[in-house]
């Protein structure tokens, strides 16, 4: 064989083969998770007779898996809103609040309770725990956020909670497994 199949799909579909065996590993393909990852490297590509390539590419991975569920947005219209994560990880979600003033986000779990202050909201702010960053577009919005560290959601049942003039939450989970 001089392809190799991913997801369905062969190598050689996109002009790619396998020079010899065994070159090629990938992680394992799952339809309810996928992970991050970047190429480490240089892509060299030798050309052979100007139609055929050989080259490797390798690949570095953040350690954890992410659920594709994950992804969706959980909103509520309210001040308040429950999540449960699924997994025996926190992750670290990203959580978009509406409105105006200054405000507290209070994240409780059974074992513990954080809260963050927010000086002032105009229309909304973003906050990126992934990323540790708080803004509003592209505007980085730190220094209007007082708190220990970036919000999580512990296994299990969580709570968020806001305080003041907030008339929207919405949050990306970000549930996440090895």
């Amino acid at each position: 064989m001089t392809y190799f199949t991913y997801n369905g799909r062969s190598s050689a579909d996109f002009g790619l083969h396998i020079e010899k065996k065994d070159v090629f590993s990938a992680p394992e393909y799952d339809a309810e998770y996928f992970r991050y990852g970047v190429i480490s490297g240089n892509l060299d590509i030798e050309e052979q007779l100007n139609k055929v390539g050989s080259f490797t590419v390798t690949f570095n991975y953040k350690p954890f898996k992410y659920s594709f569920a994950g992804q969706d947005v959980l909103a509520t219209g309210t001040k308040r809103l429950s999540v449960t994560n699924p997994t025996a990880f926190e992750s670290r979600p990203y959580i978009k609040l509406y409105g105006s003033g200054a405000v507290t986000l209070t994240i409780s779990s059974p074992d513990s309770t954080s809260l963050w202050t927010i000086s002032s909201i105009d229309e909304y702010i973003e906050i990126d725990s992934e990323l540790m960053n708080c803004f509003k577009d592209t505007v980085l919005k730190n220094d209007t956020v007082t708190g220990e560290g970036f919000p999580v959601l512990k296994p299990g049942e969580n709570s968020i909670a806001c305080a003041g003039n907030v008339r929207r939450v919405e949050v990306v989970p970000r549930w996440r497994c090895l």
